[in-house]
C-alpha cells in the first residue's frame, strides 16, 4: 500500500508539472503570435514615423532643418517665434534615462537599473519632450485608429532603438561633404536653400552656435543601413518635396517625367546640387536628364549609396607613402591641371573647416556630439513616448477622439493605475501651437506640408533634447570642479594645524636628538681624557720604577765593592 502511495503521488506531481508545462507554453506562444502580429500590421504604418525621425535626425547639425524653406510663410512666422523658448523648455529639464550616456547595444554600467527603461511622470505637468512627440506623430499617423495607435507607436519606437544599435555598430565613416548651394552653380529660382541660414541667422541662439556634431555623413550613414523600404521611402520624399518646391508644382507626382516640368539639364543640376547639399554628399548632376522620373531618380540614389564604402578611421588606415622627387610634383601639376574645380575649393574647404574649428572651441568638448551620442538621442524618443498612457490618452482626448470612453480630458482626467482619482495632463502652449500649425498645413496646396512640418518639429525637439544633454555636461562639469574646490578647502584647512604641529614636533624631535649628541660627545671626551691620563700616569710610573731599580742596584753593588 505504502508502494502505491508513493507512485501515485509521484504521477500526480508529474502529471501537474507537465499540464504547468504545456499550459505556460501554449500561452508564450499565443502572446508570441500576438505580438508577432500586432507588430506587423504596426510595420505597415510606421514608415512615414520611422523616415520623419531619421531625417530629423540626419540633419542635427544644423540648427533649423533645410526644410523650413517649404513650409508656408505664416507657418515659418510662428516657427520662428517659439523655436527658442521651445528648446530652452526641452533644455531646462532634468535628464533622465539613457540620455546621457553613449554605450549603445550593451549594459551600461551606470545605467543598469530598470528604471532607465521606463520614464515615470508623475503630476500634471508631463515632460514637454514627450507630449510634444506624442502629439506630432498622432498628426503624423492620423490614419492609424485610435485604439491602435499606441502599439504602433510602441512598434515603432522599437524599430527606432534597435536601428541606432545597428547604425552604431557601421565600422568607419563616411566623409562629410559640405556643398554651398549656388556657389558653383546658379541656385534655382524656386528654391532658397542657398540663403536660408542666413535669413534664419536672427533665431540662431547662443547654444546653436556652440552645439557641434562629428564631421561625418549622417544622411549617407542612414542611407546605406536602413532597411530597404525605408531607404526608398526616404529618398522619395527627399527628392519629390524638393522637386514640388522648386518647380512649384504641387500635384508632381513620382511618376511624373521631369522633362514635362521644365527640368532641364541646367535646372536638374541646381536640383541635384540642393539634393546633395541635404544629404552632405556630392550627387552626379547629369541624373534628373538620365533617370526620367521622380521614382527612378530615387532607385538611382538608393543603388548609388548603396555601392558607397565607408572610410576607416585614422588608426586603421595606413599613411599613404610620399612621392619622391620632381614625380610628385608633375603627379600634383597633372592634378591641378585635369581637376582644376578641386583646386580652387581647397581654400574655401580650408577656411570652413577653419570657421568649424573656432566654434567648436568656442562650445568645447561639452557640445561636442559624436555619433553614439546623436544615435542615443534618436533612440531615446521611445524612452519618451512609449507607456504614457495618460499622455496618449489626452492626446487623443484632445482631438475629440474617444479612447476608453473618455470624450475629453480637460473636464474628467486621466485615472491611474493605482489611484482612483483622474489624474490629467495639462497642455503646453507648445503642444496648443503646434497643433494649430498642423491644422493649417492640413490644408495647405501642397499634400506633403503636415509631413514636412512633422520632421521640422522633430528636429527642434531633438535639438532640444540635445541642448538638454549639453546642460547636463556642463552641471555635471560644475559639480567636479566645485567639489574639487571644496574637497580642496576642506584639506589646506584641516592640514594647516597639522603642518604647524608637525613643525614644532620636528624642531622639538631635532633639538633633543641634539641634546643627546651633545651629552653624549661630553661624555665620551671626558672618559678619552681620562684614559689618555691614566695611559700617561702609568707610563710615567714605569719609567720612575725602572729608573729607581736601576739607582738602588748601582747603589748595592758600589756598597758591596767597599
Amino acid at each position: 500500500l505504502y508502494r502505491q502511495a508513493a507512485i501515485r503521488a509521484k504521477l500526480e506531481d508529474a502529471s501537474a508539472a507537465m499540464l504547468q508545462r504545456n499550459w505556460l507554453r501554449h500561452r508564450d506562444y499565443e502572446k508570441f503570435a500576438a505580438n508577432k502580429r500586432e507588430k506587423g500590421e504596426a510595420d505597415k504604418r510606421t514608415s512615414t514615423m520611422l523616415v520623419a525621425i531619421y531625417s530629423a535626425t540626419a540633419i542635427l547639425r544644423n540648427f533649423v532643418h533645410p526644410w523650413f524653406r517649404h513650409l508656408p510663410k505664416d507657418l515659418q512666422d510662428v516657427l520662428q517665434s517659439i523655436k527658442n523658448p521651445l528648446q530652452n523648455t526641452l533644455a531646462s529639464m532634468p535628464l533622465t534615462g539613457k540620455l546621457g550616456n553613449e554605450e549603445l547595444g550593451k549594459r551600461g554600467l551606470r545605467i543598469a537599473h530598470e528604471r532607465n527603461l521606463h520614464y515615470d511622470q508623475s503630476g500634471k505637468d508631463p515632460d514637454l519632450a514627450s507630449h510634444l512627440l506624442i502629439s506630432v506623430s498622432r498628426h503624423l499617423l492620423s490614419h492609424v485608429p485610435a485604439e491602435d495607435f499606441a502599439a504602433t507607436v510602441r512598434w515603432a519606437c522599437y524599430d527606432i532603438g534597435h536601428e541606432a544599435v545597428r547604425l552604431n555598430k557601421q565600422k568607419g565613416h563616411f566623409t562629410q561633404e559640405i556643398i554651398p548651394v549656388g556657389k558653383e552653380i546658379p541656385p534655382h529660382a524656386g528654391d532658397r536653400s542657398s540663403t536660408l541660414y542666413k535669413d534664419l541667422a536672427h533665431i540662431q541662439s547662443r547654444s546653436d552656435r556652440q552645439l557641434q556634431t562629428s564631421t561625418e555623413s549622417l544622411p549617407c550613414l542612414f542611407l546605406k543601413r536602413l532597411p530597404k523600404h525605408l531607404k526608398h521611402v526616404y529618398l522619395t520624399a527627399e527628392v519629390l518635396i524638393t522637386m514640388r518646391q522648386a518647380l512649384n508644382s504641387p500635384s508632381l507626382s513620382a511618376d511624373d517625367h521631369l522633362m514635362f516640368q521644365g527640368v532641364d539639364a541646367a535646372a536638374g543640376a541646381q536640383l541635384m546640387e540642393i539634393i546633395g547639399s541635404e544629404l552632405d554628399h556630392r550627387l552626379p548632376l547629369d541624373w534628373p536628364k538620365v533617370c526620367g522620373t521622380v521614382a527612378s531618380l530615387a532607385t538611382q540614389a538608393s543603388t548609388h549609396m548603396n555601392d558607397l564604402k565607408a572610410d576607416l578611421d585614422k588608426s586603421v588606415t595606413k599613411p599613404k607613402k610620399k612621392t619622391k622627387g620632381s614625380k610628385g610634383k608633375k603627379e600634383k601639376g597633372k592634378a591641378v591641371k585635369e581637376e582644376p574645380s578641386k583646386a580652387k575649393e581647397e581654400p574655401s574647404k580650408a577656411k570652413e573647416q577653419g570657421e568649424e574649428q573656432n566654434e567648436a572651441s568656442e562650445g568645447g568638448t561639452l557640445s561636442h556630439f559624436n555619433r553614439a551620442a546623436i544615435l542615443r538621442i534618436m533612440q531615446q524618443v521611445g524612452y519618451f513616448m512609449v507607456d504614457q498612457d495618460h499622455i496618449t490618452k489626452a492626446v487623443l482626448a484632445q482631438r475629440g477622439e474617444d479612447v476608453d470612453d473618455l470624450a475629453t480630458l480637460a473636464t474628467t482626467g486621466m485615472k491611474d493605475k493605482d489611484d482612483k482619482k483622474p489624474r490629467g495632463v495639462r497642455q503646453s502652449r507648445f503642444v496648443a501651437v503646434t497643433d494649430r500649425l498642423f491644422q493649417l498645413a492640413d490644408s495647405d496646396q501642397q499634400d506633403h506640408t503636415s509631413f514636412v512640418l512633422a520632421v521640422v518639429v522633430y528636429h527642434m525637439v531633438l535639438r532640444g533634447l540635445m541642448m538638454r544633454v549639453q546642460y547636463h555636461r556642463s552641471a555635471i562639469a560644475l559639480q567636479k570642479r566645485y567639489r574639487y574646490l571644496k574637497t580642496g578647502n576642506t584639506r589646506r584647512q584641516q592640514i594647516a594645524p597639522a603642518i604647524i604641529i608637525q613643525r614644532f614636533w620636528r624642531g622639538l624631535g631635532t633639538r633633543l636628538r641634539m641634546m643627546y649628541m651633545d651629552d653624549a660627545a661630553a661624555k665620551i671626551q671626558h672618559n678619552f681624557r681620562a684614559w689618555r691620563w691614566n695611559r700617561n700616569c702609568r707610563r710615567l710610573l714605569n719609567s720612575v720604577m725602572v729608573a729607581q731599580r736601576v739607582f738602588k742596584g748601582a747603589l748595592v753593588r758600589m756598597w758591596l765593592r767597599r
